[in-house]
């Protein structure tokens, strides 16, 4: 029997998009639930009992084809950082018991979030893949199946609201030199620069 997969992203980074587009594949890959095939989901890259907003949570990564999905960090965080803003209290908690995020500013905070949810993405993952490259490498992945179980999504990445949009300068005077430096390696290392 194949193994389920997970994809895995820090949040805003495309998950919902994948789910639709394995979906469309034939693939019952649920955005933030369990299908039969998988889940795509920010909250599968640590392994945990319980999650926030009463989704299911993955208790053990074993057993599991994880693919970690990478979208251009800089679009992230001008995401993260409006979703940071309006977190509820249950949210906050679960991510900090993950991610120490020291900055007092939801602008650092956001690099700081994104920084540390990418290092459990990549300790978690088999493979990692750009946004942009997905339908290429699911392609090779994800043979078809038909029916597919839903239509071919549009990749517009949808950021819930009106966000500010950011640039790289624009992040230097609120992140600490360590977190810039980390980001800066993530951006090269994905190929975002």
């Amino acid at each position: 029997m194949p193994r389920k997969t997970l994809i895995v992203a820090p949040p805003r980074s495309g998950t919902t998009y994948c789910s639709r587009l394995l979906r469309h594949r034939g693939y019952d890959v649920g955005h933030e639930q369990m299908g039969v095939d998988g889940m795509s989901s920010w909250l599968a890259a640590v392994e945990t009992e319980a999650s926030p907003f009463g989704l299911q949570p993955v208790s053990s990564h074993t057993g599991y084809d994880i693919i970690h999905v990478m979208r251009d960090p800089v679009k992230v965080v001008s995401s993260l950082e409006e979703m940071l803003i309006r977190m509820q209290r249950d949210v906050v908690g679960f991510v900090r018991k993950y991610c120490p995020i020291p900055s007092t500013n939801p602008r650092g905070q956001a690099v700081e979030f994104f920084n540390e949810w990418t290092a459990l993405c990549e300790a978690a993952a088999n493979r990692s893949v750009r946004i942009e490259d997905l339908d290429g490498h699911f392609n090779r992945w994800f043979p078809r199946k038909k029916p597919p179980l839903a239509k071919k999504p549009a990749m517009d990445l949808n950021t819930r609201g009106k966000v500010t949009p950011l640039t790289r300068s624009k992040l230097v005077p609120y992140c600490s030199p360590s977190s810039l430096a980390e980001f800066n390696r993530i951006r090269v290392m994905y190929d975002y620069i």
